[in-house]
């Protein structure tokens, strides 16, 4: 009877299998963690205020991760999204203060406008079989470009019902955060009850498998690139609304942002594997490092390179955990 030896290299990687384990539980913990530190440096940190503050600024952020984080397990990702939301923030700007329609036609032509672009990178890497992220850093700058040529100058003075959709507040809790908290339901009920959420990993994990059992491989993806940019659309629109003013650049590096949390809450880049509970965790952890910087008086140059680090601990762990897997 002979015993089977491991190579070094098989060695290496089967001790990394437990990565993905940890990276989905240590978060979480790191994230108390985080949180204590910050309320004994600051003890506002913890405030109603504070609280109310930090979910708001991550409300669109957590809209955006759920349709983006979707896309990501079914293997696709989209690097459009930060000028999406310029685009769609000047597109309303201008429809309100210059043309002067109501809110709701604004809302809903600046939010076909973002669905086109979604269609467009659906389009093009769905059915085309182009690059996806040559296709969506393309549509990025595109995106970008558009919003700078047509709102060069940034549009100020919206109508209070514009403004309500970015500040106004329910029982206390702002407008933008129950759209997240909504966005997320919906994104729960479809993972968990729908067979389209089965779907979407299948996808992720093979899509010639996916395609033989009968997996509609083309339109899924493409739904959910039409979603994640409407998403980003309501982000521009709800930013819009909150700041009462509206620039080509409100989105400027917001892609980056999302990826991070997108990875650092266990999705996989290359797609098949992650969960939207994780999604959320890393929005939040994000969120908590980001205020938390603030509150204690950090200098900026600090808050921008803890984002940038953090990215790249999470694109190592996303790396080891597929080696591992």
């Amino acid at each position: 009877m002979t015993t089977a030896t491991l190579e070094p290299s098989q060695t290496f990687w089967n001790k990394l299998r437990g990565v993905d384990f940890i990276r989905r539980n240590i978060l979480f913990l790191g994230l108390v963690l985080m949180i204590v530190v910050f309320q004994l440096a600051n003890s506002s940190f913890l405030t109603v205020g504070n609280v109310r503050g930090v979910l708001l600024d991550l409300s669109v952020l957590l809209i955006l991760s759920v349709p983006a984080g979707l896309l990501l397990i079914a293997g696709f990702v989209d690097f459009s999204v930060g000028s999406v939301i310029g685009l769609t923030g000047v597109v309303a700007g201008l429809l309100l203060a210059k043309a002067g329609l109501p809110t709701v036609p604004a809302v809903a032509i600046a939010l076909a406008v973002a669905a086109v672009v979604g269609a467009i990178n659906g389009l093009l890497v769905t059915v085309l079989g182009f690059s996806p992220i040559i296709v969506t850093l393309g549509t990025l700058a595109l995106a970008g470009g558009v919003s700078l040529g047509i709102g060069s100058i940034p549009t100020v003075g919206y109508p209070t019902s514009f403004q309500d959709i970015g500040g106004a507040q329910i029982a206390g809790i702002p407008i933008p955060v129950l759209m997240a908290l909504l966005v997320l339901l919906v994104g729960l009920f479809v993972v968990r009850k729908l067979p389209v959420g089965r779907h979407i990993y299948a996808i992720g994990s093979n899509r010639q498998a996916a395609y033989l059992s009968a997996i509609r491989v083309r339109a899924v993806p493409f739904a959910l690139y039409v979603l994640t940019a409407m998403a980003a659309g309501l982000g521009g629109i709800i930013t819009a609304g909150r700041l009462n003013t509206a620039s080509a650049s409100t989105g400027n590096g917001f892609e980056v942002t999302l990826l991070t949390a997108l990875l650092l809450g266990g999705v996989s880049f290359f797609g098949g594997s992650g969960s939207l509970f994780g999604v959320i965790v890393g929005v939040v952890f994000l969120g908590v490092l980001q205020n938390g910087l603030v509150m204690i008086g950090a200098p900026s140059f600090l808050q921008q390179s803890a984002t940038g680090l953090v990215l790249v601990i999470a694109a190592a762990l996303n790396f080891f955990a597929e080696r591992s897997r």
